[in-house]
Order: C-alpha cells, then structure tokens, then sequence
C-alpha cells in the first residue's frame, strides 16, 4: 500500500511563499507582540497553508494554537522564511525554513544537489519543496519521483508525520490510535483488525480474559461449573469442574445425587446414588434403608419399613415397635404402644397404673407415697374407732408401738389413768411393750403386744378386760390364761376375742347374744375360754358388737355369735374381712366385696335396704378392695388407688362426702382418692391413716372422738395434727 505522506515543512514553506506571491502587501515584520493596523483595507491576514489547501482569506483573526504571533500576525515559525524559529529570525535570500531552521539553498541545482526537502527543476535549476529520493523521506517511506511526494510503503499507513505499520498494535490497519485490551490481556494487531489474546493461566470469555481455575469458567468454557442442591463445593482443577458433595450424595456422572439415608455405602446407579448396603440400625425395604425400631431382636419389612418381629430382654412388641418394660414387672401387657404392667416383683409394689416402684428391702409393711414411690411404713401403725352402741373413742398405733386414745372416757377406756373425755389425742400409760394392734369395744380397748401378750383397760363390768376380775381399769392390765402367743385381736360390745398362733381362737366378757364366746355356752367369763363354735384353723380375727368371723387357711371366712345378722360361712375365696356391729363384709379376691346382715341405711350396699342373710355383692365400687372396714350402720372400702369409699348411714357425716344423706351405694370420701394405708368404720365416726403417717377422721365428735380438738361433727375427713410415723 502506498500513501501519500502529509507534506514536510520545506514543502510547507514552498506553500506559504506560493501564497504570497499572490498577495501585494508584504510581511512587515514580527515586534514579538500585536501590532496596529494602519488601514482596515491595507493589512492583509497571513494564513497557513498546508497541503496546497484554499487558503481561507477571511478578516477574522487566526487561531495560534501551532505557531507564534509575529508581526500581529499568527506564524507558523517552522517554515515562514522571515521569522524561522523565531519572529524576526529572517532567512537570507534564497534559504527556505524547513523545520524552524533556515536551509541555504544552492545556487544551481543541477551543479549541486538541494538541500533539505526540495528537488531540482531541471529548466532553470532552482531548488523546488518535494524529494528527488527515499532519503529525504521519514522511515518505513519513499519518494514518488513524479508527484515529489513522501508515500509509505507496502505494509505501512500515514498518522501524521510517521509511517506506522498496518500490524501495529500502537496504529492497527490504517487507525493511527493504538490497539485496547481487557485485563489479563495483551492486544494484537489482525488484517481484520484490533484484537487480543490471554496472558497465560487465562482464556477468552467474550471481551474477556477470566482465569483457567475459576468456578465461574473453568478451563476453556465461559460458564459456571454446574451445581445442584446437594453439592457442598465445587473447585476448578486442571481446566476440570471437580464437585464435593454433601455427606448423603454422591458424584455420579458429574452431579452429586442424593443417597437414601441410613445407607452403610452407596454406588451410582446412571445419575442416580444407589444403597449397597444399609446400616446396622436399618433394613434394606423397597430400595431404600428403613430404620428399624428401637430395641428390636428380629426384624422384617412390612410396606417398605422395617418393622420388630422379636424384641430384646426387657421389651415387648406393642403396635410393631419394641416398648420398654416397667423394671420390676413380673407379668406385662402393651397398652396401645406401650409395655405396661399387670403384676409386680416381690420386692416391687404397683404405685400407678402400669408401672412398678421398688420397695425398701426387709419392710414388714410397704405403701405407695402420692408421687408413686414405694416406702416402707411402721409395721404397726393403724387406727381404730369403736363400735357398738355406746362406742365413742378412737385410738391409734404409732409407728413406735406406742399407744394414742381420744374421745369418750368415762369408763377410762382411753387408758391414760383418767376418767376425762380428750378432744385430743393422749398416750395410754402403762403398758408393757410395743404394741402390733389395738381393738376397740363400746367402752373399752385392748392392745395386742409385739410379745403377744394382750393388755386391756375400761369398762370390765364382764370380764372383757380378761384379768379374771370385773373391775373397771383405767390403765391397762394383763390378760391371765391365754395359753398361747396371740396374733391378731377383736373386741364387741362387751367382749373380746384373741386369735392365737396355732390357728385357734380364745374369747372373754359377756358370754349370751347367741353364745358369742364360741364356747357354746351363754356364759360371761372373766378369763380367756376356746372357740369350740370354729374348729378350723385361722389366719386373722374380726369381732363385732355381738358377733366375731376369722378367715380362714383355706380362704373362707366362718362366724359364731349372733348368727341371725351373720350367715355362718361364705363360699368364695375371701382376701380380707370385717365384722361391724350387726353386719360383717368380706374382701374376694376379685376385689369385689360381699356383705350381710342388718341393712337398714344401706350399709349392705347393694342399692338397697333390708336385713340379709345371705351374702350379697357391693355393686358401684370404683375399683378393686384391698380393705374394708364394717362400722356400726355404715361400711368403707379401701381401694387398690389408694381412694376411699363409703355407704350406708349418714346421719353424722360419717361417709365424708360432705353431705348428711344416707348412701346406699359407694360414694367417694371428699379429699381421699389417693395415699390411704388404713381405714377404721366405728359407731358414727370414721378415720383414716395416710402414707405419709398422718391421721384424718370425719363424722359424730360429740365427745371429742374425731380427735380435731374440738366436739363439731365433720361430713368431710379433717386432720387431728397427729402424725403416727
């Protein structure tokens, strides 16, 4: 490619001289600032020509930006002859300015080469603005010897002055601006044009150059790196997207794929993560690991999860899943889910539904505290109120085996060495050791000892104290001519009985109301005589006001005595029993109760009133019976949640429901549905001994019986500040 180059300086003054030929005036001189015109008309307006342009030859004034102001006229000083390089710096005649110097020219060119940028004219000789060779042109040109002007050569394009080549990356193709680049990039110079390349550890992304390691464009490719849900990173290695992936996938076919959980390894499957193995915890069911329940021995797939078929020791199989069993359990049961009770190791006790609280070792007696722990309490504590008519006191054993009486004292029944009624509980003096239990007649009491031996006070006006005398005591005296260690105690109206550790009975006091000595006789006796009325062998004692029942080693309970309000057998097997004053219950071991005798207020409870003589169920208990106790003309229940029943008469408030009305079935006792150990019915006064030792009684205080220190009836229990452990 050849281009023409832009004119030199010589070629630029040879212009400027050509110009002013043409005008008359000429250039008066340069004074280095402006000058004033003498005439609007005579001062003409030097302009630069360059490249033989038209010169423009307005009046306006002349923009300097590239020369000086001479004469008041803008210069170009680097070729203007007169002020060459500088105003007034006049070259001589003949010498053009070329470049801001003045060139002494020759004489007669064709004898002597020009100087500068001119060549000869061959006809007169004179030297001419143009080059006659390359030389006189800049690099990378040469010299067109017809036009006499500078042209760049093959390769190589014109900005300004130079001659640049087309693959430069300072003037690409024939731009004279030099070549851009990104970042990390280095320009290049095309045939088609301006480009770049990357500097190396980068590629090309469009006008970019991005790293050979980035996530974002890894290796040659100019897009992120794929990911899913289940990648955990994601690095650019070796120009490769490499994925980590979370803990439960896997890479499979350069995406990380979510396993089945519970896998001990996994394997792909395509683009799927596929289990090998599950883990101990799990079975493999319909392609995917299900974790197997808890404690399980065997285990088998049931709709694609992993369900018990045997359990381990100590759990059993409820609803598919291995429940724990209460400690303690001797027998169990599942309770929708869940492995319950039904029966409790020997030295366990069932506190609550289902469950087994362990015992103290070695207790003689356990119960069960209302947060359902089981505790040992004092064998011998308990609670007594008389019966029969006239009975109007009430006693307790401590856990100690000591003695504590209230109430009625006119007989000194209450042991203290007084005859004074107590509306508060006081020890009974005298006697001769710890006491196991006590029992109440109408006006007297006896106390079993741990020896047993049996000591008795109050009324003796039949020999019920069994001294061999009829005097009255108010302290206790020994009972002569037992002939045996005593087990168990019982006392009426007017007598009393003793059940010995051979299995037989002895009683004393008032002998008629059908031969309630059991001796076959109707006489009184001062001293013990044998039961000859029940000859079979005996575990525990129960008297009423004129009737006495044992039950026996073979579960039955037999009577003697005013049989016409006491049938004399039962034909169940019987758990417990009580004699009240005209009719006597019995405990089966179904926990149901039945009853007869006089039934005038219900005390039968079977809904209904009227005498019974035969035996008749209790219908309306809440839940089984683990006592009961036989009062004067009403009855309670102990029941196996610790709760408290009653029936019967109502008069005094003796039922505790916090009403005055005659029940002829179970009603709850207000305040007692939980944590009673012991429950004592007597005349028209009832109480109860809770696990935690304390005392509560309700019903007729006339003299003080209730022991709450004062004589106001109560129809719901209230504490008497007395604690027996």
């Amino acid at each position: 490619m050849n281009t023409t180059m832009p004119p030199t300086s010589l070629q630029k003054l040879a212009s400027v001289l050509f110009i002013g030929a043409l005008l008359s005036p000429t250039i008066t001189g340069c004074s280095g600032g402006d000058t004033e015109n003498t005439g609007t008309d005579t001062t003409p307006v030097v302009v630069i020509v360059e490249n033989n342009e038209t010169p423009n030859m307005s009046s306006a004034p002349v923009s300097c930006d590239e020369g000086l102001v001479c004469d008041g006229e803008c210069t170009n000083t680097q070729t203007n002859t007169s002020h060459c390089g500088a105003c007034d710096n006049a070259c001589g005649a003949g010498s053009p300015c070329d470049q801001g110097s003045c060139v002494e020219q020759v004489a007669d060119c064709r004898q002597e080469e020009c100087k500068g940028f001119f060549y000869c004219n061959l006809g007169d000789g004179t030297c001419l603005p143009g080059c006659a060779r390359d030389e006189q042109c800049q690099s990378n040109s040469t010299c067109d010897v017809f036009s006499h002007a500078c042209t760049c050569g093959e390769g190589f394009h014109a900005c300004g002055d130079l001659c640049l080549a087309d693959t430069s990356v300072d003037s690409c193709g024939d731009r004279c601006t030099p070549c851009t680049a990104p970042e990390n990039a280095i320009p290049e110079c095309t045939p088609e044009g301006c480009d770049f390349s990357c500097e190396a550890g980068y590629h090309r992304c469009g006008d970019r150059c991005l790293p050979d390691d980035s996530v974002d464009s890894c290796g040659d490719r100019c897009e992120p790196c794929e990911t899913n849900a289940n990648t955990a990173s994601v690095m650019c290695i070796a120009g490769q997207c490499v994925n980590t992936c979370e803990q439960d996938a896997l890479l499979c076919e350069g995406a990380c794929a979510r396993c089945p959980g519970n896998a001990a390894s996994v394997g792909c499957d395509g683009a799927e993560c596929v289990i090998s193995t599950c883990s101990s915890d799990s079975l493999l069911c319909d392609g995917g690991c299900s974790t197997c329940p808890a404690n399980s021995e065997q285990v088998t797939c049931n709709g694609g999860e992993c369900a018990a078929a045997t359990c381990q020791e100590g759990y059993l199989l409820c609803q598919g899943t291995c429940s724990t069993c209460p400690t303690g359990a001797s027998q169990v049961s599942c309770e929708g889910s869940t492995c319950v009770a039904t029966a409790c190791e020997s030295d366990y006790m069932m506190c609550s539904d289902g469950d087994c609280s362990a015992c103290p070792s070695n207790a003689e007696l356990l119960a069960c505290t209302p947060n359902n722990q089981c505790i040992s309490v004092p064998p011998h504590a308990s609670v007594e109120t008389s019966n029969g008519l006239g009975g109007i006191h009430t006693c307790a054993v401590t856990g100690m085996g000591g003695v504590k009486c209230w109430g009625a004292n006119y007989d000194g029944q209450l042991g203290d060495g007084t005859t004074f009624n107590r509306l508060s509980p006081r020890d009974v003096a005298g006697l001769s050791g710890p006491v196991k239990a006590v029992a109440l007649g109408s006006s007297h009491t006896c106390a079993l000892l741990e020896t047993g031996a049996i000591q008795c006070w109050g009324e003796n006006e039949y020999g019920e104290l069994g001294d061999g005398t009829t005097t009255q005591s108010s302290s206790p005296v020994n009972v002569l001519g037992l002939g045996g260690v005593a087990i168990a105690i019982g006392a009426g109206a007017n007598h009393t009985c003793a059940l010995l550790d051979t299995g037989k009975s002895k009683c004393w006091g008032q002998g008629d109301f059908g031969r309630k000595l059991g001796d076959n006789t109707l006489n009184n006796s001062a001293t013990p005589v044998d039961v000859t009325d029940v000859t079979e062998t005996a575990t525990t004692l129960s008297s009423g006001d004129n009737h006495n029942c044992v039950l026996t080693t073979s579960a039955k309970m037999l009577c003697w005595g005013a049989t016409d309000s006491s049938p004399p057998g039962i034909n169940a097997t019987v758990i417990a029993i009580d004699a009240g004053d005209n009719h006597d219950c019995a405990v089966l071991t179904s926990g149901g109760i039945r009853c007869s005798g006089e039934n005038d207020y219900g005390q039968l409870g079977n809904g209904m009133t009227g005498f019974s003589g035969t035996r008749i169920d209790v219908t309306g208990l809440a839940s089984p019976v683990k006592q009961v106790s036989a009062g004067d003309e009403h009855t309670c229940a102990l029941l196996d949640t610790g709760g408290v029943q009653c029936w019967g008469r109502n008069n005094k408030g003796q039922l505790g429901d916090g009403t005055n009305t005659d029940r002829h079935n179970p009603v709850n006792v207000t305040g007692l549905s939980s944590d009673v150990l012991v429950i004592a019915a007597g005349r028209r006064t009832t109480c109860a001994l809770l696990t935690s030792g304390e005392v509560k009684c309700w019903g007729s205080n006339i003299y003080g019986q209730l022991g709450d220190g004062t004589e106001t009836d109560r129809n719901t229990p209230t504490s008497i500040g007395l604690d027996l452990f």
